[in-house]
């Protein structure tokens, strides 16, 4: 906002000085006018600064997890995986837990429970890029575990084989945890 209003006042200014309109408006509002619209511009720069300076400090260290690959499509390289942001974050055997539960689900969905698993991991629901959703709390120990499509489309060989010697486990970015991001700098 106060970009705008500097804007405004610095054109309202150029106007009234081109327009001859310094002797109908004076020269003192037109000294006023420019000043307050040089502290506009200057509030903007102190607002960015400060807002940086607040999102440089809240992730100084990025909140990396352990994903795995469960279900997908090899052809597209596109696949629904699970992570969780919480403190089993890093903890591959908790991932593999959930991992073999959710096949499980899929293969003999039948509690309500696992057929609501088996949705989430239905493969014709491949959409990339959209948000990641949480699996049941129940299901997952009380652990809030996210699914969320990837695709591995245009990434490096590296990547690929490092998911293959890592048995479909990877590395992501969980700043905000319903739109983790895969961890590309890793692999480079």
């Amino acid at each position: 906002m106060p970009l705008f209003v500097g804007i405004a006042l610095l054109m309202f200014v150029a106007m009234a000085i081109f327009s001859n309109l310094t002797e109908t408006i004076g020269m003192p509002t037109i000294i006023a006018l420019s000043v307050v619209s040089i502290v506009c511009f200057v509030l903007v720069k102190v607002i960015s600064t400060a807002t940086k300076k607040k999102l440089m400090s809240q992730t100084t260290v990025a909140p990396t997890c352990v994903a795995k690959k469960i279900v997908g499509n090899d052809n597209a390289l596109t696949y629904i995986c699970i992570y969780t942001a919480e403190e089993h974050r890093h903890d591959e055997a908790f991932i593999e837990r959930i991992a073999e539960k959710i096949l499980i689900a899929i293969s003999n969905p039948q509690s309500a429970a696992n057929k609501e698993v088996a949705n989430f991991f239905r493969p014709d629901f491949l959409k990339p890029n959209e948000f990641a959703k949480t699996l049941p709390l129940t299901f997952t120990e009380q652990v809030k575990v996210w699914c969320k499509q990837v695709s591995f489309v245009g990434t490096s060989t590296a990547l690929k084989q490092n998911l293959i010697d890592e048995q479909d486990k990877f590395a992501m970015v969980a700043i905000v945890p319903e739109n983790a991001r895969l961890l590309l700098d890793y692999y480079n």
